[in-house]
């Protein structure tokens, strides 16, 4: 027996159901079918001659138009979308940040709190530590004393003394809590930006460490120099791209 799983779609608010029956009847009126009719064709027939490019030319001017209309058409929604995306978020941070403010001084506290616990366990080892050492000290010289003596027995009885002596260890873990629980993380910072270029090229690091690169500053560099320096490791070349007149 096969069970058939359904998925729930959620309906499409009305703003999108409004604006994809708009931009469905400004398709109509501009009929946007009949040009990918037109122009799966014109792509396989291609461009013969001048009078064809001035077909093409003429065609793509009716498609921009077609596009500036979609444009047209969604802008005043997506803003006032935007804006309203906007303002809930502006809305919503006071009180966020308020229960934020809240947590992040209870996150402190408990830190603290634990940070001070480990150190108070420390220095109380160290102290055990340190009074351990001194009496294995204390019975290490109690038996080279009685090995100058000539007391055998009381100097094994010292060094078997010397060699009993642990030091108990203090238990710090943190208690395990209900609804929080303490973990190790990393913080870094980038200190050296030059540092971190030089271990790429050393290969110590992947270029990947990069998130992106500025493409648009050597473009503007590109433009304003007439290219580029090639020890930059960036190629920039001139390509032809139409402007379109509205």
């Amino acid at each position: 027996m096969s069970s058939t799983s359904i998925r729930v779609v959620p309906p499409a608010p009305p703003e999108v159901v409004a604006l994809n029956q708009s931009l469905t009847e400004l398709a109509q009126q501009s009929a946007l079918d009949r040009f990918e009719i037109a122009v799966k064709s014109r792509l396989a027939m291609g461009i013969k001659d001048d009078n064809d490019l001035r077909i093409v030319d003429d065609m793509l001017h009716q498609i921009v138009l077609g596009s500036d209309g979609v444009d047209a058409a969604a802008k005043p929604m997506v803003s006032a979308a935007h804006a309203l995306h906007k303002a809930l978020i502006a809305a919503a941070k006071p009180w966020k940040d308020r229960w934020e403010a809240l947590k992040t001084s209870l996150d402190r506290m408990i830190l603290q709190y634990n940070r001070a616990k480990a150190e108070l366990a420390r220095r109380q080892q160290a102290e055990i530590d340190k009074a351990v050492e001194a009496e294995r000290k204390r019975k290490e010289d109690e038996a080279r004393l009685a090995l100058r003596s000539g007391n055998m027995a009381a100097a094994k009885a010292a060094i078997q003394e010397a060699q009993t002596i642990v030091a108990p260890v203090i238990m710090s873990a943190a208690p395990v809590l209900d609804n929080s629980s303490t973990r190790q993380v990393w913080e870094v910072a980038m200190v050296d930006p030059l540092a971190t270029c030089r271990a790429i090229l050393a290969g110590e690091l992947p270029t990947s460490v990069v998130k992106e690169w500025n493409m648009k500053f050597f473009k503007d560099e590109a433009a304003r120099r007439g290219g580029l320096p090639t020890t930059w490791g960036v190629s920039a070349k001139q390509e032809s791209a139409l402007t379109h007149h509205r």
